[in-house]
């Protein structure tokens, strides 16, 4: 079946018959019939039209939200890497606070060590001079009765202090 355009209501003639309907309201029946249609196929189009408008707007935001969405993700993962660098970087950072204070540690122990060390080497070494002092004394002592001088009454030597004390008696000089 065709369409009725407003056309065809506007251009339609009927048979004349007797007994039939009165032609001028059948005419104006038909050209209001023509109006209106003529109306509502123009709704018809807006109608369209305005479908096709909202289809065209709601494509469009269907992309920005699926822009969006991506959008939030990309920013999702990107916090997602920083935090997780962050926290590596935190890591490391500690980790290496920790080999720096056992560094140092260990060089410290190692220094107190070493100067323990020089201290019992200068302990020695005083120890062994204090002996050869204390041999040398003995020595000049030893030749200085023989050649019939006077015992000295020998200084003592402070082993704690590191101080030489001075004989009660002056020392007579050898001569």
């Amino acid at each position: 079946m065709e369409r009725l355009l407003p056309i065809d209501l506007e251009r339609a003639s009927f048979t004349v018959r007797w007994r039939g309907y009165d032609r001028r309201e059948t005419d104006e029946l038909l050209q209001r019939g023509a109006t209106e249609l003529e109306r509502l196929r123009g709704d018809l189009q807006e109608s369209r039209r305005m479908a096709d408008q909202a289809l065209t707007e709601l494509e469009r935001h269907r992309a920005q939200e699926e822009t969006l969405r991506e959008t939030l993700m990309m920013a999702q993962r990107a916090a997602d890497d920083t935090r997780a660098a962050a926290r590596r970087e935190a890591e490391a950072l500690v980790e290496a606070a920790r080999r720096t204070h056992a560094d140092a540690r260990r060089d410290a122990e190692l220094e107190v060590q070493d100067l323990r060390w020089e201290i019992d080497r200068l302990q020695r070494e005083r120890d062994s001079l204090t002996f050869r002092i204390r041999g040398v004394l003995d020595e000049t002592a030893r030749i200085l009765e023989r050649d019939g001088h006077q015992p000295l009454a020998a200084p003592t030597l402070g082993l704690v202090t590191g101080q030489v004390e001075e004989p009660a008696e002056p020392i007579d000089a050898v001569g």
